[in-house]
């Protein structure tokens, strides 16, 4: 099978964009039922998955309509079998079957909260686009039931045509290969709060600030680490500042703002936190949930869907928007015994183990051949 895997964006990839594709472009590559793998990727990002695909078979995918005219030519000379659209747009390309795959939910579920105009004009007409995909493509990936009932029951996208794939999680490096990060003192291991994700309203940050000083007030005061970068969206710089000021007007400075972390640096907060945080309003499938899981974290979560579905009975839970509720919950859990933390560890890394690239790979082959047949026969 000669399968086209078509990264249209505005021009970018997101970090959990990047790591979901250098986790499935090794295992499609080396799937004996596709013997050719061709990969459309926006300009300078052809250098992440040098080794992984070929030279020949990474093609850079301009924008624009001159891009898109190109993509067109291309794709008739080459003639996949099937075509692989993973994040949220789609594009006729004749009568070739092909998958679309909704990898965010932030432009519907959330288009406005603490957006500027720009923001909010560009998130209506990524929903567009995103519906757009639901309702051409032959079939539609959702990354979580929470994505599959919203197609359902939003857009009223036929169940028959929707396919529920979770992503995977590899499991933790060794200790060794950990890094603790720059800013982080290093007697704050094992006692630091740790929150993590890209710096944008829907990560709520305001609930963990605002419970930082509902605490500080009565006379606790957990260090925070707050990872997340700017670098590759600059866009993202205002709102990373006005959390920095409101931590600064409740007086809450126990915080290392560390920006963006790399695997081994991610890993080494992971285990070596008191409690992880996650306060994430909006999610497709939480990337930085399972990692948190897969490295036996001990986790705090807000009650909105989709984190329930995924941590399940791993976590403890706070209802959003509240930085009183959330500091409620953190009180209770440093209360927790070492046996009682231990045995939610625990049952966090038994979770994570239902989540493996190996069984996304096998999932996403299955829909990818459904939507051949659904054409074809």
């Amino acid at each position: 099978m000669r399968v086209a895997i078509i990264n249209l964006t505005g021009g970018g990839l997101s970090y959990g964009y990047l790591n979901y594709l250098s986790e499935m472009l090794p295992r499609m590559r080396s799937n004996a039922r596709i013997n050719q793998l061709y990969v459309y990727l926006p300009p300078g990002f052809s250098k992440y998955f040098a080794g992984m695909v070929p030279s020949e078979f990474l093609r850079q995918l301009d924008r624009g309509f001159q891009g898109r005219l190109q993509l067109r030519g291309d794709i008739s000379r080459i003639a996949p079998d099937i075509l692989f659209f993973p994040g949220n747009q789609w594009m006729n390309l004749g009568r070739i079957p092909s998958v679309s795959m909704v990898q965010s939910m932030l432009p519907m579920a959330m288009p406005f909260g603490g957006n500027g105009w720009f923001d909010i004009a560009k998130n209506f007409v990524r929903a567009r686009l995103t519906k757009i995909a639901c309702e051409r493509a032959t079939r539609v990936i959702a990354i979580s039931h929470y994505v599959k009932e919203f197609l359902i029951n939003h857009w009223h996208v036929a169940p028959s045509r929707i396919g529920m794939v979770y992503h995977g999680v590899n499991q933790p490096p060794a200790s060794e290969a950990m890094r603790i990060p720059v800013g982080v003192p290093r007697d704050w291991r094992g006692r630091f709060l740790f929150t993590a994700g890209s710096m944008h309203p829907y990560r709520a940050l305001d609930d963990v600030i605002k419970a930082m000083a509902v605490l500080a007030s009565q006379g606790v005061h957990p260090p925070l680490v707050i990872a997340g970068g700017v670098e590759l969206d600059p866009t993202q710089l205002p709102y990373l500042q006005r959390m920095k000021k409101l931590a600064e007007t409740l007086g809450v400075n126990q915080i290392a703002w560390v920006g963006h972390l790399d695997k081994a640096e991610m890993s080494w907060c992971y285990s070596n936190c008191r409690l992880f945080l996650m306060t994430s309003r909006v999610e497709a499938c939480p990337n930085i949930a399972l990692e948190a899981m897969s490295h036996g974290a001990f986790c705090l979560a807000a009650d909105n869907p989709p984190l329930p579905e995924f941590f399940q009975d791993t976590a403890l839970y706070y209802r959003p928007k509240s930085g009183e509720a959330l500091a409620q919950v953190i009180s209770q859990a440093l209360t927790y015994s070492a046996e009682a933390a231990e045995l939610l560890r625990l049952r966090a890394r038994k979770r994570a183990g239902d989540f493996t690239w190996d069984k996304t790979m096998v999932s996403t082959m299955h829909e990818l051949e459904l939507a051949a047949n659904m054409l074809y026969s």
